[in-house]
């Protein structure tokens, strides 16, 4: 006896097979993807791995830029790197005409803060040719444990090479379609307008304050004589110490710049950075070298945009300043007759 509507009737319940027409539809879906996922890595060739991957995206110019150079065997001499403090303040073609050094460039962006520099900068020092000398310009209130440091140092943090940074599973290392938003800017230029993606920032990566034209004259503002409470990050502190590592192991001069200031700070976060610093520097001598210039352009508050940013005509003054000094410490290294006194 059959039981059609019970559940006892077992050839009621056995599952069908699926149409073929089903796996024709199954079949025609994963071609599509497999071929759109073939188009995008056409497409996407001349973008690369790299150029699509910045935050924000026009860091990507000067960074890979300098990495092409590398590639070409034409590293620059002398590389600057940091934050706002080194790209408003270090004139490569100044440092370089007054150093009578061949070359300088400046990798130096604003909010490159050390959590940035750490995944942008330090991962392409790793990976490429080493300059001979690399300068640091980094305020020292960039590796404060702060909220206002965080928000600033996010801006400039690109997930993506973070990633790559830590060993992370990132899809868009393995499926180039997820990668074609991020890089449709590049797409546009290079498909539909015919620009080159890769060519040279201006000024070799100098980006300078222009003064106003009619700019008021302004009084140095006071020193604060309260003290203040100053708490640094140990994370950020790392990322120096593994910056000084990295001078040791690729046999290259780093030499990282404090200043110039036009007040305030310079006697309170300041002075405690450069304690640590020094600290560092005994440590890493003769491949480290600290630099206190806080006070180099003090007698010329007209220089200053603010209290560490300078007109371009102040960067093109005291990066010759620098250079000067550059070239002297260069030649003491090269000699191994470099004395670590700052």
């Amino acid at each position: 006896m059959k039981f059609r509507l019970s559940i006892f009737n077992f050839e009621q319940r056995i599952t069908p097979e699926i149409p073929r027409h089903w796996w024709a539809s199954i079949g025609l879906l994963v071609g599509i993807l497999v071929l759109a996922e073939a188009s995008a890595r056409v497409f996407l060739q001349p973008v690369g791995d790299n150029l699509w991957a910045y935050n924000p995206p026009s860091l990507s110019r000067s960074f890979e830029w300098y990495r092409h150079l590398t590639e070409e065997n034409m590293t620059p001499t002398v590389l600057a790197i940091g934050d706002s403090t080194g790209a408003r303040n270090f004139d490569p073609g100044s440092f370089a005409a007054a150093s009578s050094i061949e070359s300088a460039y400046s990798l130096a962006r604003p909010g490159n803060f050390p959590l940035a520099l750490r995944s942008n900068t330090l991962a392409l020092l790793d990976s490429s040719e080493s300059p001979d000398i690399v300068i640091l310009f980094q305020w020292p209130g960039s590796l404060l444990a702060s909220p206002r440091v965080d928000q600033i140092e996010a801006g400039a943090v690109s997930p993506i090479l973070e990633a790559r940074r830590t060993g992370s599973f990132i899809l868009t290392d393995y499926v180039y379609l997820t990668r074609i938003y991020r890089a449709r800017n590049f797409l546009m230029d290079y498909w539909l307008r015919g620009k080159s993606l890769l060519k040279p920032p201006a000024d070799n990566g100098f980006a300078p304050l222009s003064r106003p034209a009619t700019e008021t004259a302004k009084d140095s503002p006071a020193n604060p004589s309260a003290e203040q409470r100053v708490d640094f990050s140990e994370e950020r502190r790392a990322v120096i110490s593994s910056l000084s590592d990295l001078a040791e192991e690729r046999q290259f001069l780093l030499v990282v710049v404090v200043g110039p200031y036009q007040s305030g700070e310079r006697y309170q976060v300041g002075n405690r950075h450069l304690e640590w610093l020094r600290e560092l520097e005994k440590a890493e001598c003769p491949n480290l070298v600290v630099m206190d210039l806080r006070t180099v352009l003090s007698d010329h508050p007209e220089f200053f945009k603010d209290n560490h940013h300078l007109y371009d005509d102040g960067a093109r003054h005291f990066s010759a300043w620098l250079g000067e000094r550059i070239a002297q410490l260069r030649n003491q290294y090269l000699s191994g007759r470099l004395k670590c006194t700052g």
